[in-house]
């Protein structure tokens, strides 16, 4: 008896938090396999819920600047951001950019209001306020970057999607899908 329950104990202990467990993010299909709104309404939400985080997708070491900041006006193309890059972008970039991206590989630019700077004095504040406590510190930096007009442009490599084989989109905060209306 005493063996039955020592072996419901561990069945227990070792299985439920797998079945607790929330499932890892799906990635979207390639945007060429479905309709135009079909597939916003796949990776809008997949961007605004920062899923590919989840997946442990390699950021950039900081926040910085498309283009000049001068004088309180950015000058460059996009606001400040952080770029995440997917497995097969990485391997791209890590093989010293030769050959093409896979199909499916992403590139997520989170986006805020610049100067890029503010985030990154932000970021060291943080970090000498929370020794040792990454998570408080990534927590507290969502917070003020969502403040800072977060949005989000995306690259997804579809080589029948467009003569460049890129798809590019926009995703609002609140990963709105385009209505035409």
């Amino acid at each position: 008896m005493a063996s039955r329950i020592a072996s419901l104990l561990i069945v227990l202990g070792f299985v439920t938090p797998a079945l607790c467990a929330e499932p890892e993010p799906t990635l979207p299909p390639l945007p060429s396999s479905l309709p135009l709104l079909d597939y916003e309404e796949k990776l809008f939400p997949f961007i605004a819920g920062q899923k590919y985080r989840e997946l442990g997708w390699t950021p950039d070491k900081a926040w910085r600047d498309t283009g000049p900041f001068l004088l309180g006006t950015n000058y460059g193309i996009h606001p400040a951001v952080k770029i995440y890059y997917s497995p097969e972008v990485l391997a791209w970039l890590e093989g010293g950019r030769k050959g093409v991206i896979a199909d499916g590989g992403m590139v997520v630019k989170e986006m805020a209001n610049p100067p890029a700077a503010r985030f990154n004095e932000y970021h060291a504040m943080l970090e000498a306020a929370y020794p040792g406590d990454p998570a408080k510190v990534e927590a507290e930096m969502d917070d003020f970057v969502a403040k800072n007009g977060m949005s989000w442009t995306v690259m997804v490599k579809d080589s029948s999607v467009s003569h460049g084989g890129w798809f590019f989109a926009y995703v609002s905060p609140d990963a709105t899908i385009d209505s035409f209306e």
